[in-house]
Parts: C-alpha cells; structure tokens; sequence
C-alpha cells in the first residue's frame, strides 16, 4: 500500500483516502435514501392489498348471510 502513496507524501495520501471515505459515503446515504423510499411504496402497497382483502372478505362473507335470509323469507 505504501507503495501506491502518491508522490510518497502522507499528508497526500491522507486526503486521497479522504476523498475516497466521503465519496463512499455519499453514496451509501443515496442509497439508503432510495432504499427507504422504496420501503415506503412497497409499505402503501401492502396497505392497499389489506384495504382490498377486507373489502372482499365482507363481500364473500354478506352472500351466504343475504343467501340464508332469503331463504328464511321463503
């Protein structure tokens, strides 16, 4: 590694490495950032599709209830 030093100077290498650590940071919070917005979409989408199922589990249970009331009538 020390071989690679550019100009053998620490005080260079220094800010190179620097330089590097706040590159890879800034990408790691672009990617945590895109990482959260995407758990947000998916989080509605499971809200919805429980929104969905409710719905059709109270259509699903109302027919044998509006059956077994016609029948009472009869």
């Amino acid at each position: 590694m020390i071989d690679k030093i550019p100009n053998g100077d620490w005080s260079s290498y220094k800010r190179t490495v620097l330089n590097r650590l706040t590159r890879i940071e800034s990408a790691q919070e672009k990617f945590e950032d895109r990482i959260m917005r995407e758990l947000a979409e998916l989080h509605e989408a499971v809200v919805v599709l429980k929104i969905k199922a409710g719905v059709w589990g109270l259509v699903a249970g109302a027919i044998p209830v509006l059956i077994a009331i016609g029948l009472k009538q009869l």
